[in-house]
C-alpha cells in the first residue's frame, strides 16, 4: 500500500521522501530482549498504560477491549512505515485507546466502596 502511495504522490518508489525504516525499527524490537536502554523506551509507549491492558478483561466493556486489538495491527504496520527509533509521536492516535480500558479499570475500583474504609456507625 505504502509503495502504491509513494508511486502516485511521492514521485515514485525511488522519490528521496521514501525512507525504508523497516531493518531499522526491526533490530530495535529485536534488541529489547538485549535489554537496551533505547529500546527500552518503547516499552513506555503510552506512559505504560499497555501493560494494564490484560487486567482490565471482564472489567471493562467488551467494546472497548475490541478496539485495543488496533494496538499490534497498528504497531506493526509502524514497523512497516513509520521511524520507532526517533519518532515516539507515530503513535499517538492510539492514546485513546490504550488509554480508555485502564482509565474505566481505576474509575471502578475508586468507585466501589471499601469495608475498610468505612467506619462504624
Amino acid at each position: 500500500m505504502k509503495l502504491l502511495l509513494m508511486h502516485f504522490f511521492g514521485g515514485g518508489v525511488n522519490a528521496p521522501l521514501y525512507l525504508d525504516t523497516f531493518r531499522q525499527n526491526f533490530a530495535l524490537c529485536k534488541s529489547i530482549i538485549q535489554l537496551d536502554p533505547r529500546a527500552l523506551r518503547l516499552l513506555m509507549l503510552f506512559g505504560g498504560l499497555w501493560i494494564v491492558l490484560p487486567f482490565c478483561y471482564g472489567r471493562v466493556p467488551n467494546r472497548l477491549l475490541l478496539l485495543s486489538l488496533m494496538v499490534p495491527v497498528f504497531f506493526a504496520v509502524m514497523v512497516l512505515a513509520g521511524n520507532l527509533d526517533n519518532e515516539s509521536r507515530i503513535f499517538t492516535e492510539m492514546i485513546p485507546v490504550v488509554a480508555a480500558p485502564p482509565i474505566l479499570l481505576f474509575n471502578r475500583r475508586l468507585d466501589s466502596p471499601r469495608s475498610d474504609l468505612v467506619t462504624p456507625g
